[in-house]
């Protein structure tokens, strides 16, 4: 069997066809600025997961511990990232202002707080400070 492939870039597909839900904190783990990436995708970003995080070390490999087919805990490449944690937001590294600019303007309908384990916070007392957060950016 043969299979011809066709690149067609996501220009050419209608907007309610092809859509994307960025999760901003792995945009910026990635070492993108996830208010480019999402003006990148006007129209295309109806979803948009706000998650921050703090990391001494970049794009290093797995940001935790992946799990293999046992169940067990496993680091990818042996490398990871040291010290990341995910943060309510306003406590790590992202720049929420322009990403909520950039949303805004390419048409988001829905901003999603999503906040992943905190070593050091329970779920509802770091839910409690990004909400606190995004009040005072007017929100």
């Amino acid at each position: 069997m043969r299979i011809n492939f066709y690149w067609i870039g996501y220009e050419s597909i209608p907007c309610g066809i092809l859509q994307t839900e960025i999760d901003t904190c792995w945009v910026k783990y990635a070492g993108q600025d996830p208010a480019a990436y999402i003006r990148k995708y006007t129209g295309r970003s109806p979803v948009v997961h706000l998650k921050d995080f703090w990391a001494n070390n970049m794009n290093a490999g797995a940001a935790y511990a992946l799990i293999d087919d046992a169940g067990k805990e496993k680091e990818a490449d042996g490398k990871k990232a040291s010290g990341f944690q995910f943060k309510p937001l306003g406590q790590g590294v992202q720049d929420f202002e322009s990403i909520l600019e950039a949303a805004e303007a390419a048409g988001t309908e829905f901003v999603v707080v999503e906040q992943d384990q905190s070593p050091d916070l329970p779920p509802m007392e770091s839910a409690k400070i990004s909400r606190q957060y995004l009040k005072q950016l007017g929100l």
